[in-house]
């Protein structure tokens, strides 16, 4: 597995939800999740990679491309993705037809998701649930629909002991997610 260089880790752009995201280099970003305190390395990083793939067969091009990587000494996962220019998806963008279209193919890989029985992806994100947007969503400058966190919510991931204070948090977020998604939809 490619490791990342401490060195081109810069300053921190987002620390909210699962990731803690930090310029990387020039051109990129790197993520650090959350959650693979509770996870453990291996666990981790496997993780990872499914939720990718899986991302990547449901949503296809509107996924960022993202690189999994680790520490020198494995003992850190971490995400590294091209650094993108835009604005998180709000209800109001849903006036442009080209963003209404992408976002109904966004809608209908995700209900595909679900019913193929995998747990939700975070489609709002730490921002978002508490703005109103959909802030893993980004919007570049030519309207494009970018979605960049790949991260699949199953408690099962976790120890039986922290899904006692994980399930709480996981509950309200797919709750404030769905009123989202129903939001947007009524326009």
């Amino acid at each position: 597995m490619e490791h990342y260089d401490q060195s081109k880790i810069g300053r921190c752009i987002s620390w909210t939800g699962d990731h803690n995201v930090y310029a990387y280099g020039t051109d990129e970003v790197i993520k650090f999740s959350k959650f693979d305190f509770f996870l453990g390395y291996e666990k981790t990083k496997h993780k990872a990679i499914s939720d990718i793939e899986i991302c990547k067969k449901f949503f296809g091009t509107y996924l960022l491309e993202t690189r999994v990587v680790s520490s020198a000494y494995e003992r850190r996962v971490a995400l590294v993705q091209k650094r993108v220019a835009g604005r998180f998806l709000s209800k109001r963008d849903l006036q442009n037809s080209t963003i209404v279209d992408q976002f109904a193919e966004i809608m209908t890989a995700y209900r595909r998701l679900l019913a193929e029985r995998h747990a939700y992806i975070d489609l709002i994100g730490g921002r978002g649930a508490l703005s109103g947007t959909m802030s893993n969503i980004f919007i570049d400058d030519a309207d494009k629909l970018i979605f960049f966190d790949a991260t699949i919510f199953e408690l099962t991931d976790f120890h039986p002991v922290w899904r006692v204070f994980l399930w709480p948090l996981f509950t309200l977020a797919y709750i404030l997610q769905r009123a989202t998604i129903k939001r947007f939809e009524s326009t």
